[in-house]
This record gives structure tokens, C-alpha cells and sequence, in this order.
């Protein structure tokens, strides 16, 4: 059977019935076939058969998509390490704040620091001014020693010296502890502690973390400690401090002008990597002592006074008084790889001015060394060492200076300048003068006679001057 191409299909799933001749076939279709053909444009949708023509790629240049790529790779990436990193930096800090409470616990007095009086650590007991937080504590003026000192990491800043205008509270020292560039959250860490190491002798310490194992950033902790002596009424006497001693790493220290007002019968003042100062200061027994930072200003002693350092210069003026001529009154100028450069005068404490006892040295390396004497007293005793190397040496000594003197070097000249004038002491003495030995190494000595002598003298109980350096000049000038 033959069906039509127009002819309609049965509908899905409907069966169709087997031919059977015996059944007439249904009439036919009466309508017009023309009216069926002429209705064909007139009721149908014409379609137009375009041609197939070849596709139009809009591509982007290869670099470009590259950069695409590139750029969503790494955005890729970089949500995934921040993922993950935040991940782990969760894990990482969920013990934080056990272990910075734990290391925050260090930063207080031990068994060994004596005895507690008071200790302070948090925000409440500070006085604010803008990022600054300040407390002031009090010493007894009249203790046995007068001490400072810090423990822990992490810290710096700056020690004054000086004396304030009140005239009441004489037994009162005062120390005003700035904490400089914090926060109050930080206050939690330090703690500022008055002690009692022994009985009389009163002290400050401040005290950091002596471990930071936490991953937050421990700040560098920078105070400002102003020690604030009282004034007498009187300007005849000074006030007398029997011992001021300081052990502040990475402190610089600036003394005021003592000299005169104050007497420290021990002035112990101790840093590291920071300067240490003074306008002018007197101590019957001085120990200044720094590295890497120089040591600068004017110091006076009536008994021993050291001044090192190490990496940087002594310039500094000395005036030391001796009492006793059994007794020599000490200087030692110490440094490494630094200058220097330094006056001392040395004067008998003796009613009639002179004699006296001293004792003089001058050490460093690699540096230059220029010791002056400009004032000894008359028929007094000094033995001066000076040392340095590879580089000049130099000492001056005023005509007061009766003595032998010792001069060597190595690959240079040794020289000694004799100009002597007239008799210090207004006696009307002659000036004897003697030297001997190499170019590279001079000895001799100088004295003060009734008459001149032309053969050379013993000088038993004189003074002497001993000169050393290396690859560079020697020179003594007397």
C-alpha cells in the first residue's frame, strides 16, 4: 500500500486494522482540489532556503587569552593559600593568649632581687599623656645604695641625672619612669617593681619578658627615667649620696651639672650600646661603663675613676684631687678600635697645694690615643701608661713632671719634645733633661735641681711615663 506523503501518520501507539475487502471504502472527497492548491501561499508561511555560508570566528590574539588564564590562575591560588593559611593561622594562635600570659608572667622580681615592696603591671597605676604612660616612685636619699636596673628582653631608652629646685623632702629621691610609644594592652606586659636587695639599700627594676615564644611581635619597650635629687638649702655643702648604681643595657645616661651640689661617694653607671654623658660630676669613686657608644663630658674623683667603653671614644676632661700621698689617686681611660682623646688634671687636696699621688692610664687598639696632663701638681708623683697600636701616640705632660719616661714603637720614629721654661714652683730650680736609645725607642727622664747636672741623675722616687704603640709615631712632650 502506497500512502501519500502528506498523508497524516496514526498517532503514537495507535494499531491499525488489517484490509478487508468485504467494507466498502468511505466516499470520496467531495471538496475543490483547485481551492486546496490556491490556498497553499495564501494560509502557509513562506520559507526562503538560504544558502549555507562559511562561519565568521571572532578569536582573540593569543597573548591576550594567555594573560586571561594567567590572571584567573592566580586569583585561583591566591584564594587557595589564603584558605588554607588562614587555616593554619587559626591552628597556629589558638593557643595565643595562654602563651602570651605565660610569657608575660616572666617579666616579675625574683627570689634573688630581695625583697619586694611594691610592683606595678597593668594600665591602672599609669598616669596617660597622649601615646606616653608615667609613675613616679620614691627612694630614701639617705640609703646605703640607691640602685636601677632592667631584666628582660627588648628594651631601651634614656637615664638623667639631675637635681630639682624643691628644698623640702631632702631624704626623698624621686624617679619619674616614662613609658614611652604604648598602648594600654601593652601595660600587661612590663611591671616596674620598688625592691629591697638588702636592708638599707632601696632600688627600681623594670622587668620585660625574658622569653617572647608567641608568633605576635613583642614591642621594643623605650622608657625615659629622670632620678631627681632634692637640693640643700644651703650652697656651702653638697648633698651627699652614699651610692647611686645603675645596670640599664641599651639606656643612654646624661648627667646634669652636679659638680659642686652633689658628692656620690659611689657613682656606678653601667650601660651597653648606648652613650654615656656628663655636664659635670663628682664621685669619690666613679665606674662609668659602655661598648659600642662613646663616653663624653666631665668627671671629677678625690679617689679612683674608670671610664670604659669599647667600638667608640673616650673625650672626656678629668680632674682628680689626692688626699694622700700613700695613697695614689687612680684613672683609667679604657677603650677598642676608638680614640682617645682626653685631658686630666690632677691636683693635691693638700692645704698648701701641692704633692699628691697619681696614677694614669690610657688603653686602646687600632685607634688613636692623645692623653694630656694640662695641670700636675708640683712635687707630686705620677706614673702614666699609655698604650695603643697602629696608630699615633701622643702624651703631654707640664713642666711640674719630674720623671723617667720609656717610648717604643715599630716602623716609625719615637720622639721626645723637651721645652722646658722656668721653675713652676718660683724656686728658681734648673732643669735637668736626659734621653737615650733608637730611633724606635727612647728613654730618659727630666727633673727639677738646685743646680744643673751634667751627668745623669737617679730619679728613685720620681714619677715615670710609659709610651707603647705600633706602626705609627710616638711622641712625648715634657
Amino acid at each position: 500500500m502506497i500512502i501519500p506523503e502528506d498523508t497524516p501518520q496514526s498517532p503514537k501507539g495507535q494499531s491499525q486494522r488489517p484490509h478487508d475487502p468485504s467494507v466498502a471504502p468511505p466516499p470520496a472527497y467531495s471538496g475543490p482540489q483547485q481551492s486546496y492548491q490556491a490556498g497553499t501561499s495564501s494560509t502557509l508561511p513562506l520559507y526562503h532556503v538560504v544558502p549555507p555560508s562559511d562561519p565568521v570566528l571572532h578569536t582573540e590574539p593569543a597573548g591576550k587569552r594567555f594573560f586571561k588564564a594567567f590572571v584567573v590562575a592566580v586569583l585561583i591560588w591566591a584564594l587557595f593559600a589564603a584558605l588554607t593559611g588562614s587555616m593554619a593561622e587559626a591552628g597556629r594562635y589558638a593557643g595565643r593568649p595562654w602563651q602570651e600570659h605565660k610569657d608575660a608572667a616572666t617579666a616579675w622580681p625574683s627570689h634573688r632581687d630581695g625583697k619586694v615592696l611594691l610592683c606595678m603591671k597593668g594600665p591602672w597605676v599609669w598616669q596617660q599623656e597622649r601615646d606616653a604612660y608615667s609613675v613616679t616612685l620614691e627612694l630614701n636619699r639617705t640609703a646605703d645604695a640607691l640602685y636601677m636596673f632592667t631584666r628582660g628582653i627588648s628594651t631601651s631608652g634614656n637615664v638623667i641625672i639631675v637635681q630639682d629646685q624643691r628644698r623640702n623632702e631632702l631624704d626623698t629621691v624621686h624617679v619619674d619612669i616614662v613609658a614611652k610609644h604604648m598602648t594600654p594592652s601593652w601595660l600587661h606586659i612590663f611591671a616596674v617593681c620598688a625592691l629591697e636587695r638588702r636592708e638599707g639599700e632601696q632600688g627600681i627594676g623594670i622587668f620585660t619578658p625574658t622569653r617572647w615564644t608567641t608568633n605576635g611581635r613583642l614591642p621594643r619597650f623605650e622608657f625615659e627615667v629622670t632620678i631627681r635629687l632634692p637640693r640643700l638649702s644651703g650652697d656651702n655643702h653638697p648633698l651627699p649620696i652614699k651610692s647611686l648604681e645603675t645596670a640599664l643595657p641599651n639606656f643612654t645616661h646624661d648627667i646634669a651639672d652636679l659638680l659642686g651640689s652633689v658628692n656620690f661617694e659611689k657613682l656606678s653607671l653601667h650601660a651597653s650600646d648606648a652613650r654615656i654623658f656628663s655636664r659635670s660630676v663628682n664621685a669619690t669613686q666613679g665606674l662609668f661603663k659602655t661598648s659600642n657608644a662613646p663616653i663624653k663630658g666631665h668627671y671629677e674623683s678625690h679617689g679612683n675613676l674608670t671610664l670604659q667603653t669599647s667600638n667608640e671614644d673616650v673625650a672626656v676632661t678629668v680632674s682628680m684631687f689626692n688626699h694622700d700621698r700613700e695613697v695614689a689617686t687612680v684613672t683609667q681611660l679604657e677603650t677598642s678600635n676608638g680614640q682617645i682623646k682626653s685631658a686630666v688634671n690632677l691636683f693635691s687636696a693638700s692645704d698648701s697645694g701641692k704633692g699628691g699621688s697619681f696614677i694614669v692610664g690610657g688603653t686602646t687598639s687600632n685607634a688613636g690615643l692623645a692623653l694630656d696632663v694640662p695641670i700636675l701638681s708640683a712635687d707630686s708623683q705620677l706614673a702614666l701608661s699609655a698604650k695603643t697600636s697602629n696608630a699615633l701616640a701622643q702624651v703631654r705632660v707640664p713642666d711640674t713632671y719630674e720623671g723617667v719616661f720609656d717610648l717604643k714603637t715599630s716602623n716609625e720614629l719615637a720622639n721626645v719634645h723637651c721645652e722646658r721654661g722656668d721653675d713652676p714652683t718660683g724656686r728658681g730650680r734648673g732643669s735637668v733633661f736626659w734621653e737615650s736609645g733608637t730611633e724606635r725607642h727612647r728613654k730618659g727622664g727630666v727633673h727639677w735641681k738646685d743646680k744643673a747636672y751634667h751627668s745623669i741623675p737617679t730619679f728613685a722616687a720620681d714619677g715615670s711615663i710609659f709610651l707603647r704603640t705600633s706602626n705609627a709615631l710616638a711622641a712625648l712632650y715634657i
